[in-house]
């Protein structure tokens, strides 16, 4: 048996609970990989993008360029869920991918403190079915 990878493996998952319309975050944005998979399949629909390095959210700006539906924060993500709630009441998904930067600083990383804090507080706005 051949198993996917995770992150083919979440963005099937995320692919299953999204459509055009759907409203999403990447609470990592990091080098703009997830926002791009995100801003490609909710053509319709909004992306939220956060990162607490400017150099994270200038590569993913430059790699998703071409797109309008995507709103770029310089915020951790715990900050995530408030920002969001004032325009929406509720998500269809969001995705984390923990750790550094690639080809950054490693020294700043994800702490578990603050990305607790922010999937308790997106998964209270994630819909029913959403993910």
């Amino acid at each position: 048996m051949i198993v996917e990878g995770i992150l083919p493996f979440a963005r099937h998952l995320i692919s299953s609970h999204i459509d055009k319309k759907s409203i999403v975050v990447d609470a990592t944005c990091g080098n703009g990989n997830d926002t791009l998979f995100l801003a490609n399949q909710v053509t319709n629909g909004q992306v939220y993008a956060f990162d607490i390095q400017e150099e994270a959210i200038n590569s993913t700006k430059e790699k998703t360029k071409e797109y309008n539906n995507i709103q770029y924060y310089l915020e951790g993500h715990e900050k995530a869920a408030d920002i969001i709630s004032a325009e929406h009441n509720s998500i269809d998904a969001s995705i984390f991918n923990l750790g550094y930067l690639p080809k950054g600083d490693k020294s700043i990383t994800t702490n578990s403190n603050t990305t607790i804090s922010a999937i308790q507080s997106l998964f209270e706005l994630t819909k029913k079915n959403g993910i």
